[in-house]
């Protein structure tokens, strides 16, 4: 395999377990949001505060 193929593969991978870590975060955040849990805002809550008020215009 040559070496660009082999950052490629690399970066699929690195990829995989950056998605899977971002997914547990917003999950975590996302349920803390639902079940009332009183903590300071951080940029993933405000990112899924746009998201809602996004969904909610298009409905």
């Amino acid at each position: 395999m040559g070496g660009l193929e082999r950052l490629h593969g690399r970066d699929e991978e690195d990829g995989g377990e950056m998605d899977s870590l971002l997914v547990g975060w917003l999950e975590e955040h996302r349920n803390r949001r639902l079940h009332g849990g009183e903590v300071e805002w951080d940029f993933m809550d405000l990112m899924l505060s746009i998201i809602d008020k996004a969904e909610l215009s298009m409905r």
